[in-house]
């Protein structure tokens, strides 16, 4: 019985020493998982930091690049056009007022057009989809390529203008990286709302493009992403790009309204 009971002891205590060092590793392994779950975590943190960083260095540089532009259009062409009609009207005995009045209507037709790059002046007026509409129409005008739309969305819908402006400022994008890189010779624009979402798709038969997240982050972006990027994220939409076939690239951004 003594032995019985030796035997015993000796399982009970093999199995708590047992039970001991699986309890050990257990908790070192929760320990270090843990540990490794922190860490990544904060490796994730200081690249969603990183990423937003990006994001509003690029608004920035883009704010910064149009105000330079737009100076220099001012500066170089209608200031030139101002100091011209000064000097005209200077010499009194020789004013052209057919030739004043000529340069006074060019000057204000320029002022119109740097207006309307800033706000197009549709966006307020007939909103969104009115916009598109004329921009589609105008590039197909053009004969750079086929451009034609169908929106499901009736022209009374009326949006924010925060949203007005960056959906008709990334369809604008898209559609110059279109012409700039894609050689395309047809685009079509859709647009169709639910009670949850606007989804404005653009779809073109050029050489296809599939962008990454690191391009839309890119230092080195020649395609205006980083714009893109900061424009969905300001008014909470997302974007798809899609390869088809036999070829080209459908772009879909979704904004939801709920």
């Amino acid at each position: 019985m003594k032995i019985e009971a030796d035997l015993i002891l000796m399982y009970v205590f093999i199995s708590a020493a047992v039970i001991s060092v699986l309890s050990f590793f257990i908790v070192m392994f929760i320990f270090t998982y843990q540990r490794k779950m922190v860490r990544k975590q904060l490796e994730f943190d200081a690249i969603e930091v990183q990423y937003q960083r990006d994001l509003f260095n690029s608004v920035m540089q883009a704010k910064e690049q149009e105000k330079k532009r737009i100076s220099e259009e001012l500066h170089d062409d209608i200031g030139s056009r101002l100091n011209a009609l000064r000097m005209m009207l200077k010499k009194k005995d020789l004013v052209d007022l057919e030739e004043i009045d000529g340069q006074l209507v060019q000057i204000s037709k320029r002022v119109r057009e740097l207006s309307n790059e800033l706000i197009p002046s549709t966006l307020q007026a007939t909103g969104l989809m009115r916009s598109l509409r004329e921009l589609i129409s105008g590039i197909d005008r053009t004969g750079v390529f086929s451009a034609s739309c169908q929106i499901e969305v009736l022209d009374k819908v009326r949006y924010t203008d925060e949203i007005n402006l960056s959906i008709y400022r990334i369809v604008q994008e898209l559609l110059n990286n279109i012409i700039k890189h894609a050689s395309a010779t047809a685009v079509q624009l859709s647009a169709h709302q639910s009670s949850e979402e606007l989804i404005i798709e653009l779809v073109d038969n050029g050489s296809g493009f599939q962008p990454t997240r690191t391009d839309l982050t890119s230092k080195h972006d020649n395609l205006g992403l980083k714009n893109i990027a900061s424009r969905l994220q300001y008014i909470n939409a997302h974007i798809q790009f899609e390869l088809i076939q036999p070829k080209g690239t459908k772009v879909k951004i979704r904004l939801k309204l709920t």
